[in-house]
């Protein structure tokens, strides 16, 4: 059984796993960075580190592995304090102990635990597809020498005055033309427009009559629909809706805090079963707690006072396997 494999999967999703009897992983959000000397853009990322304190059991390693492999609670925690003895005999023969993807643990002269992580692998889910990369400086751009080239080059040659006049004045005409053109051709014969003001522009063009086709205006105007007349329609009268007054509603009084003292949290009913079992054969008052990612939650006491929690939190820490209890407020 891949024990590391299950830890990478679990970074992913947390920011803290704790392995029992051995440490805890912890994960912090690292922004992104840029090395402005070498030209490296890193995307963010999760940076892991490691607290041999965090060793007590807070059930979610154990509970992912049982929920995974399909095997038992009792069986997954047996596997993973295989996998911890396996460990620690490695360690205290004095040989390094690797965790892919994660870090690397061995010993110092001082027989000192101690740990290198591997960045290599970004657990950050928000920075999935992102990469490290390395962008290629720009040359230098010197815009004055742009507007030095821009100052030094020669004026456009400008058009002749009559040229420009010319093409006003036969534009004029034709611009005419085109405004009073209506959409019945024989309007334009009743306008009796003179346009001999503007031949001097252009050369005289023989002009040939063409006797107009008999029939032709016969085709034209079988082209065209007569209109129809609507038929009225009859006009409903409007009738007033009356308006029901929405009776205000009345919130209700705000629901008072509790606090629970959480031992541990379990995708399966049956591993939650199991540690409220324990906890009550010691004299606990467990409860079960659903929580909204898919968890149950499995409180030791609950509290009214905050205070009084915090201060039943750092005596319940003070006992073996205890440390990973924390306080959660509901609602």
């Amino acid at each position: 059984m891949d024990i590391v494999a299950h830890i990478r999967q679990l970074l992913v999703l947390h920011d803290c796993v704790i392995v029992p009897d051995f440490g805890g992983f912890v994960a912090n959000y690292q922004p992104a960075e840029i090395d402005f000397e070498r030209h490296v853009f890193s995307p963010p990322s999760k940076r892991i580190s490691f607290n041999r304190n965090l060793s007590g059991n807070d059930g979610l390693l154990v509970g992912y592995i049982s929920e995974r492999q399909g095997i038992g609670y009792v069986d997954a925690r047996r596997a993973v304090a295989g996998f911890v003895k396996e460990v620690k005999d490695r360690l205290e023969k004095g040989k390094p102990f690797h965790f892919e993807d994660i870090g690397r643990f061995q010993y110092d002269e001082r027989h000192n635990l101690q740990f290198e992580p591997d960045h290599t692998r970004n657990y950050l889910i928000g920075s999935y597809g992102l990469s490290r990369f390395t962008a290629t400086p720009l040359e230098d751009y010197d815009v004055r020498k742009k507007i030095r080239k821009f100052r030094d080059k020669p004026p456009a040659g400008k058009r002749p005055a009559g040229k420009t006049l010319r093409r006003v004045l036969i534009a004029i005409p034709v611009l005419v033309a085109l405004a009073l053109i209506p959409l019945k051709t024989h309007y334009l014969d009743d306008l009796n427009l003179d346009f001999s003001s503007f031949q001097w522009l252009k050369k005289k063009e023989a002009v040939t009559e063409q006797p107009a086709t008999p029939g032709q205006t016969a085709r034209y105007n079988d082209d065209v629909e007569e209109g129809k007349e609507e038929e009225a329609q009859p006009v409903m009268e409007e009738k007033e809706i009356p308006v029901e007054e929405t009776p205000e509603k009345v919130l209700p009084a705000p629901a008072v805090s509790r606090y629970y003292l959480i031992a541990g949290s379990f995708r399966r009913a049956e591993n939650a079963h199991t540690l409220q079992g324990e906890l009550e054969s010691k004299g606990y008052s467990s409860e079960i707690l659903e929580a909204g990612n898919g968890y149950l939650r499995v409180s030791m006491s609950v509290f009214d006072n905050k205070e009084e929690a915090l201060q039943s939190l750092q005596r319940i820490r003070q006992q073996p396997g205890r440390q990973s209890v924390w306080l959660l407020k509901n609602p």
